[in-house]
């Protein structure tokens, strides 16, 4: 009796497991290809900055779309390198990774060092006195078995650092000699990402942790790209339609009819 009481058990169990990772099978792949839509439409947003428009509804000009004025030129110039150095970084590891969970993992690294880049530096500061762990002389090679052990455990980024400096193992930050244009960034940018996001498939990415750590990262790419232009592009669009309504005359009653 216990042991078809053992038997039942570990077949409810089995059961369980093959719903949950059906259901993360599908929840990844209604994701994946809401965010091919998504970068879709911020391409062509983007492509032509002469003639777009927001939603089908506000024509935006190239000053507009590029968000020069909403910005402010220091923080307009900021917001291109973050934009540079994320695309050339994800475009690193899309040739270095050699699988899947390898580049979720890696790009939650980066999105973190790339939080810590453009933060305050007081809160630099506190995150290497309080957070960092000292970096080591060269970085392992990846084996199957280490593949193995982080797939069994959550992942965790880290922080590194060398004679309290950060040290970014994901993040590249070339020097920019040049202004950049934002417009072309965001072409870039959503080409990457495509890429990015059709690698996001297979197996691999419907363990627990693997899973969990693609969301961290999806929701860390929505913030730093998708909410910030959906923001700032919602606000120029909504004054625009305000100061054109705003403009139009009232017009006169007509003639009663008797």
């Amino acid at each position: 009796m216990q042991a078809d009481a053992i038997d039942v058990q570990s077949t409810d169990l089995e059961v369980l497991s093959r719903l949950a990772t059906q259901q993360r099978r599908n929840v990844l792949a209604n994701l994946t290809q809401l965010r091919k839509h998504d970068y879709a439409y911020l391409r062509s947003l983007h492509a032509d900055p002469h003639d777009s428009y927001f939603l089908n509804i506000a024509r935006l000009h190239e000053t507009s779309l590029n968000l020069s004025t909403a910005l402010g030129p220091e923080n307009h110039e900021k917001r291109c390198e973050q934009l540079y150095y994320l695309g050339l970084s994800l475009g690193r590891l899309l040739a270095t990774a050699c699988s899947s969970s390898q580049l979720i993992f890696d790009g939650c690294q980066l999105m973190d060092e790339l939080d810590f880049y453009f933060s305050a530096p007081s809160i630099q500061n506190m995150k290497l006195v309080t957070v960092a762990t000292k970096v080591p002389f060269y970085e392992r090679p990846r084996t199957s078995s280490a593949d193995d052990i982080a797939h069994a455990e959550p992942y965790r980024t880290v922080v590194r650092k060398w004679n309290n400096k950060p040290v970014y193992q994901r993040l590249v930050t070339p020097h920019i000699a040049f202004p950049l244009d934002y417009c072309l960034l965001v072409v870039s940018l959503c080409d990457v990402l495509t890429l990015v996001y059709a690698k996001l498939q297979g197996e691999p990415c419907n363990q627990t942790h693997v899973f969990q750590a693609l969301l961290r990262l999806d929701e860390k790419l929505k913030k730093v790209v998708l909410d910030h232009i959906k923001k700032h592009l919602s606000e120029v669009a909504t004054d625009m339609i305000k100061d054109q309504m705003q403009s139009l005359r009232p017009v006169p009653p007509g003639p009663r009819r008797a």
